[in-house]
């Protein structure tokens, strides 16, 4: 199961627009079970090491006009999977994780 781990926050500046970055730290337990055996289940896909901690941020980069999320995991490291990969596979899980973010609201 995967837990969430915390928040971390920064500013960045895109030439004229200021956006607020978040990266939101999931370790094993506490999305809903069903959310968290489906995650489990896609990275036991991707051939994911039981050995190794479960750990996915998701990363908001919210500015006016859209938010962007990018994963990341052991999976990178451990078979070279690039986020694109990574965000396909965990794809229907992108809006349970934006409402998460939205109802947080940690600014």
């Amino acid at each position: 199961m995967l837990r969430f781990e915390g928040i971390k926050e920064y500013d960045t500046a895109e030439s004229i627009q200021t956006a607020r970055e978040c990266a939101i730290i999931f370790s094993d337990d506490e999305l809903p079970k069903s959310i968290c055996k489906d995650i489990e289940e896609t990275l036991n896909r991707y051939e994911f090491s039981k050995k190794e901690k479960v750990e996915i941020e998701v990363r908001y980069i919210k500015n006016v006009a859209e938010i962007i999320v990018s994963v990341h995991c052991p999976l990178r490291r451990l078979v070279g999977k690039s986020d694109e990969q990574i965000l396909r596979g965990l794809k229907n899980y992108r809006s349970r994780f934006e409402d998460y973010y939205n109802n947080i609201k940690p600014y």
